[in-house]
């Protein structure tokens, strides 16, 4: 995670034009993490512009300034040799200056300019027993999967086309190398340029799920940019919360897809695996009464709960009743 000060300092330098390519290019990965990060910068350059600094004489006390940025951090300050016929670069009078004034006035700087440079946002959620297919601004597609949500900008007018998701969506990207695409989730980024891809990061599970479908994605923690997975066609990446641990697998559950398909395939698949797959599908609970390791080999697609429970009953000689939102599996004799 980038340092406050040292962010600030780079942000000075990139408004004053003065930072070189590695640190423009550090810059420009950060901002790429999250539409929140586009907003600090925007919020950091109107107090820049409304500070309305004259560079040409602008003498401010950088020793004093920096002394109190450093009592900030609870650090030694750097003794640094400073020979008076030189004259100090602008950039880092104003760097030290900006970051005093940031110590000194957070509260005004965030009451007075933030509602100024605010993205206009669009929030889009789905309840207990929905789906939506949404559009986004640039064209791209999302079905978002039911008791999920979406935030993302009205109109994508920066270099990074950013987005945040609660819950689980499948996405279709429209292609722009100018412009990659961000989804923010749970802890976790995920980074694309053009491709379809699906993103599953429940609210309050322990892991975060993204499975590819064409295209590449890049896929990381949010924390700590240097962690990242890079998926190919047909695999998955986890991010295990607990420990920042990420993981990819090349085997992928067939039935990745099925809230939006309406397809689900099994093939020598237990009764409990077939119920545990198709339970929030059809926002029922199973109660099984019967050997759970029973194989079951279907493909149910659009089937209604109804049909569902005739094929399982005529398959495996078992007896299906519905009771509110638990359906009950019992023998048949």
């Amino acid at each position: 995670m980038m340092d406050t000060e040292y962010l600030h300092l780079l942000i000075t330098k990139y408004l004053q034009q003065s930072c070189s390519a590695s640190e423009k290019k550090e810059l420009e990965q950060w901002l790429s993490l999250s539409q929140d990060n586009v907003a600090y910068l925007n919020q950091f350059k109107k107090v820049w512009e409304n500070a309305n600094y004259n560079t040409d004489n602008f003498n401010p006390d950088v020793e004093n300034a920096l002394k109190k940025v450093h009592a900030k951090m609870n650090a030694e300050p750097k003794i640094i040799a400073i020979n008076r016929n030189n004259a100090i670069p602008t950039w880092f009078k104003i760097a030290a200056s900006v970051l005093l004034i940031i110590g000194v006035s957070a509260f005004l700087y965030f009451q007075f300019y933030s509602m100024n440079t605010s993205i206009e946002m669009a929030v889009i959620s789905t309840s207990k027993n929905e789906t939506k297919e949404i559009s986004l601004p640039d064209g791209s597609k999302v079905w978002l999967n039911q008791s999920s949500s979406i935030e993302f900008p009205k109109k994508f007018e920066t270099n990074i086309r950013s987005l945040k998701l609660i819950g689980e969506a499948f996405f279709e990207i429209e292609k722009n190398p100018a412009k990659p695409f961000i989804v923010e989730s749970n802890g976790s980024y995920t980074r694309v340029l053009g491709t379809s891809f699906n993103i599953k990061a429940l609210e309050n599970d322990t892991i975060v799920t993204v499975v590819l479908v064409t295209g590449k994605v890049k896929f990381g923690l949010v924390s700590d940019t240097a962690q990242f997975v890079l998926l190919a066609p047909g695999h998955e990446a986890i991010l295990k919360k607990a420990n920042n641990q990420l993981i990819t697998n090349e085997t992928v559950d067939p039935n990745f897809m099925a809230w939006k398909t309406g397809v689900f395939t099994f093939s020598n698949t237990s009764l409990q695996d077939v119920t545990n797959t198709i339970s929030p599908y059809y926002h029922k609970s199973f109660k099984i009464n019967v050997d759970q390791n029973s194989r079951i080999t279907t493909t149910f697609t659009h089937q209604s709960l109804d049909g569902v429970l005739k094929e399982l009953e005529l398959v495996l000689n078992v007896k299906c009743q519905t009771n509110g939102d638990t359906v009950f599996i019992s023998s048949n004799q």
